[in-house]
């Protein structure tokens, strides 16, 4: 798996005792386009399987596709069709596999079956978000199939406290909780490899992205943007679409969310469930950026 590491006291399985960190870069990071196929290399070399992309037709998943693709990697993606939803996601990823010749298997998804009591399989792990326990049935249904999946999450998200009347660098960081690690630990638990999250796949593609120009200046000169959370994905969108800008404008969306009440109600059973085990780690902007530059060695 890739740069994102976790520690946390197994009798004690919360986020008092969850520890974040990144491996620190190798070498010195390249423009983020050279850094996205260097993951893709990177995955490849540690993969050993076939490769499976996990794309239902979302910006992240689709970067993840170009990635492979533009280096001529062979992989086929699996995407689902959800109930919960118009096929529109599903239909954009198919239509760019065909045009690509890349071969896809397309399976019909019950969200609501899902979310009513297939995610129970999963109880273990604590997170208040069905959307982590989607990730584990993704690489589930990929180890079924003995390939090796990758999913397009783990693009930077920079949060602050909006109710600081004026915010700084400083006050940035980046937000990790106990339902962020369910994936890993599942692969870790069942002795499996796979890769929930693409855009953490190395601490070189994580630093790149961070000092894409674009990315730096919104860095530095945080106020008021990052007041809105909304314009994070703005700007990731704005990022990958300058690399390749045959890509196609899409909302940001989550088909599991789309199941509306559905969705409401099995995230109010996991609160319920985890209540004093879920928490939030938040890992200021500083400390990851010395995780990568190998300058900060323990766990924050």
């Amino acid at each position: 798996m890739g740069a994102l590491q976790y520690q946390w006291d197994s009798k004690n399985p919360g986020a008092d005792s969850l520890r974040i960190r990144f491996d620190p870069c190798t070498r010195s990071p390249k423009e983020l386009k050279e850094e996205l196929y260097a993951a893709a290399r990177a995955i490849t070399n540690r993969a050993k399987r076939a490769i499976w992309i996990c794309a239902g037709g979302g910006l992240y998943s689709e970067v993840a596709c170009r990635a492979f693709y533009d280096q001529g990697i062979h992989f086929s993606v699996l995407t689902l069709e959800h109930s919960s939803a118009e096929p529109v996601g599903a239909d954009r990823m198919s239509r760019w596999c065909r045009e690509r010749a890349i071969p896809q298997k397309v399976i019909r998804f019950d969200t609501f079956g899902f979310l009513g009591s297939d995610m129970e399989t999963y109880k273990r792990y604590v997170t208040p978000d069905p959307g982590r326990y989607f990730q584990i049935k993704l690489m589930q249904l990929v180890e079924e199939m003995e390939g090796y999946a990758v999913l397009g999450s783990g693009a930077q998200v920079y949060r602050v406290d909006a109710r600081k009347p004026c915010i700084t660098r400083a006050d940035l960081y980046l937000e990790f909780s106990t339902g962020s690690v369910a994936p890993l630990a599942w692969c870790t638990d069942n002795g499996l490899s796979h890769e929930p999250y693409f855009h953490f796949a190395t601490p070189e593609l994580c630093l790149s992205y961070e000092r894409f120009p674009l990315i730096a200046q919104a860095l530095n000169e945080p106020d008021p943007l990052f007041r809105h959370t909304a314009n994070t994905h703005l700007l990731r969108r704005i990022v990958y679409q300058s690399l390749w800008p045959d890509m196609e404008v899409r909302r940001q969306s989550s088909y599991l969310q789309e199941a509306g009440a559905a969705y409401g109600s099995a995230s109010e059973r996991l609160r319920d469930r985890f209540a004093g085990r879920f928490g939030k780690v938040e890992v200021p902007l500083s400390v990851f950026e010395r995780q990568l530059l190998g300058t900060a060695s323990a766990l924050s």
